[in-house]
């Protein structure tokens, strides 16, 4: 072999030499590096995702109305001529129990308790990435965190304490309102001191409500898996509802009435109620009249009047009214609806004539 050749020979493995260091190099320090960029940007649009999944089911509460989410279980990684990238980060997504209890509180429109108990769930979504470590993001009471701050969401927005929870034991890309489409009811505290909003079976971590306080100027009581959240005395409007993962889910039953007519009024009187759900939201159920003396009672059922006497079952609905004709005096009349536990919820009327 002459000199050329031994030449290219040489010239040829360096060559050879050279590409395979700069491959190696790129492999171990570029695609990883190309890939936590692409990792960057996946956090930031999974943090959005997951802000607009919490927003999207305040808004499903407010308007009663089904809605999409957007629910993204893979970000894709960027590919690499020549090189091999991981596929997808993949997301795993886990719904929680949680309550909330609402305490110190009153109603100038409805007889509520001093205390409310409500039940849902809470989000807990993970982005599992190949360069970077896992990033969680939890959603409880339209709060979103992540594991040190409070990334959006806020219980008392102006005058409004909104609590809106979710239902459902996987997360979907279609959130259907199981309680929603109310206005809210208005409430003060009931004696001196906070309004206080306790949620039991947190997993946002300290840190991030910490972050929540700090942003929120609200005091917050951490502890173990619970939080105590510190609403100043005032008078606000209290929303809450259900958004759920679930189509079809049937209605809550009945929980309180709401009266559209004022409760003293002389005859013929009409008495006309909302039904409301635990959430005092909108739902279905029959409405239960009946006077302590005698009196008549007229309503509509399948287009027709129906004329009773003492005492009368409303056809069920979301409204319910009725004519109540007493003769001289005056009647008490009580509208009630059956729950599930406590007893039935009632409204009195007085009927003079």
């Amino acid at each position: 072999m002459n000199c050329r050749g031994i030449s290219s020979v040489i010239s040829a493995a360096l060559l050879v030499t050279l590409f395979s260091l700069v491959y190696v190099s790129f492999l171990t320090y570029g695609v990883p590096g190309y890939c936590k960029e692409a990792e960057s940007r996946m956090i930031d649009n999974f943090i959005e995702d997951m802000i607009n999944l919490a927003a999207e089911g305040k808004n499903v509460i407010a308007t009663g109305r089904a809605a999409g989410a957007k629910v993204s279980d893979r970000y894709s990684y960027p590919t690499i001529p020549l090189f091999i990238t991981p596929r997808a980060a993949m997301v795993s997504s886990t719904t929680y129990d949680i309550t909330v209890t609402i305490s110190n509180i009153k109603s100038p429109e409805i007889a509520i308790p001093n205390s409310i108990t409500l039940k849902g769930k809470g989000v807990l979504s993970t982005l599992n990435l190949v360069y970077t470590p896992p990033v969680s993001i939890y959603i409880e009471a339209g709060i979103v965190a992540g594991e040190k701050i409070h990334l959006d969401g806020f219980i008392l927005s102006g005058s409004e304490i909104q609590l809106p929870l979710f239902s459902g034991g996987a997360l979907s890309r279609q959130l259907s309102p199981l309680s929603a489409g109310g206005s809210g009811i208005l409430i003060q505290n009931n004696a001196a001191g906070n309004i206080t909003v306790q949620i039991i079976g947190t997993k946002i971590p300290r840190d991030a409500w910490v972050s929540f306080s700090r942003n929120t100027g609200l005091r917050v009581d951490y502890s173990s898996n619970s939080v105590t959240i510190h609403i100043p005395p005032g008078t606000y409007v209290f929303r809450a509802g259900l958004a759920s993962f679930i189509t079809g889910s049937t209605p809550l039953p009945p929980a309180y009435l709401y009266s559209r007519t004022p409760l003293a009024q002389t005859s013929p009187g009409t008495i006309s109620v909302n039904v409301l759900d635990e959430f005092f939201n909108p739902t279905i159920g029959a409405v239960n009249l009946s006077c302590a003396q005698p009196c008549t009672i007229q309503y509509i059922q399948n287009n027709q009047l129906v004329t009773v006497q003492n005492s009368a079952t409303l056809p069920p609905g979301r409204t319910a009214s009725a004519t109540v004709t007493i003769n001289p005096g005056v009647v008490t009349v009580i509208s009630s609806v059956n729950r599930p536990v406590g007893g039935p919820y009632q409204l009195a009327y007085l009927i003079s004539r």
